[in-house]
C-alpha cells in the first residue's frame, strides 16, 4: 500500500539502509556547491549540510541526507519522502504548500556570460535568446514572470547549464553567484564566463510542508541554537 512505499522510501534515503527509520531526513540538492553537494566518497558536504549535521546534534536528532535534482527535492517534501528541505528562496506558490524557517542565508543572484561574448548585459538585452536556469528554482520562475520574452532552457542540473554554454545551445545563465563560482572552478571553466549583472539578492529558508507543525517548531529551535556566525 502507499504508506508502506514511503516508509520503503524513506527507510532507503541516501541510498543506504538505516537502522533508524524514524530520523529526521533532509532533502538536498546533489549539486548546488557551495551549499550542498556529493563528495567523492559518495557523503554529502556543503555548508548547508554542515549546517544541519549541527542542527541535529541540537535537537537530539539523527539526520540522513536524500540527494537529488533541484526538482526532485520539492517533490520529495511534497510527498512525505522527506521531512525538510535544506533550504530555498520563498516564492508565492511555495507558500501555499510550505511553512518556512527564520532566514538562513543570503544569496546573490547574477547574469552570466561567455566572457567574449557580445549577446549585451542586461536581461533586456537578450530578448528572444535562449537562457539556462534550473528547472523548479526560484531564478526560472524569475525570467518567465519577468522576461516573457526571453526563451527559458530549463535544466535539470547544474553540470547541464554548463555544458549548454559552451556547445552555444544558451546565450546566458541565471544563477546564484557562489554556486556558479563553485561550478566554473571545478570543470576548469573560471575565467571563460563571467558574471554581467547582479540581478537579485534574496534570503534562503529552510522549509517542511505546511501540515508538519511539529517538524517545523524543532526546524526553528534547533537553528536559533546554532550560533548566528555558523549561518553566515
Amino acid at each position: 500500500n502507499a504508506e508502506e512505499r514511503l516508509r520503503i522510501a524513506r527507510t532507503w534515503a541516501s541510498g543506504t539502509r538505516s537502522e533508524d527509520p524514524d530520523s529526521v531526513i533532509v532533502a538536498i540538492d546533489s549539486y548546488y556547491p557551495p551549499l550542498s553537494s556529493i563528495g567523492i566518497d559518495g557523503s554529502p558536504q556543503g555548508l548547508l549540510v554542515d549546517i544541519w549535521r549541527e542542527w541535529g546534534k541540537a535537537v537530539g536528532r539523527k539526520v540522513r541526507f536524500k540527494a537529488s535534482n533541484w526538482k526532485q527535492t520539492l517533490d520529495d517534501i511534497r510527498v512525505g519522502e522527506a521531512d525538510i528541505h535544506m533550504g530555498m528562496f520563498k516564492t508565492e506558490d511555495r507558500e501555499k504548500w510550505l511553512a518556512f524557517s527564520n532566514p538562513i542565508q543570503v544569496i546573490k543572484t547574477g547574469l552570466f556570460l561567455k566572457s567574449d561574448s557580445t549577446e549585451g548585459d542586461s536581461m533586456v538585452a537578450l530578448k528572444g535568446k535562449r537562457v539556462a536556469a534550473v528547472a523548479g528554482s526560484y531564478q526560472a520562475r524569475y525570467i518567465e514572470d519577468k522576461y516573457p520574452e526571453v526563451s527559458l532552457h530549463a535544466v535539470a542540473d547544474r553540470t547541464e547549464y554548463l555544458m549548454a554554454m559552451m556547445r552555444g545551445d544558451v546565450v546566458a545563465i541565471v544563477e546564484e553567484v557562489p554556486t556558479i563560482n563553485a561550478a566554473l572552478a571545478k570543470f576548469g571553466l573560471t575565467g571563460m564566463v563571467s558574471r554581467r549583472a547582479e540581478l537579485f539578492e534574496n534570503q534562503i529558508f529552510a522549509s517542511v510542508r505546511k501540515d508538519n507543525t511539529a517538524m517545523l517548531e524543532l526546524v526553528k529551535s534547533g537553528l536559533a541554537s546554532i550560533p548566528r556566525e555558523r549561518l553566515a
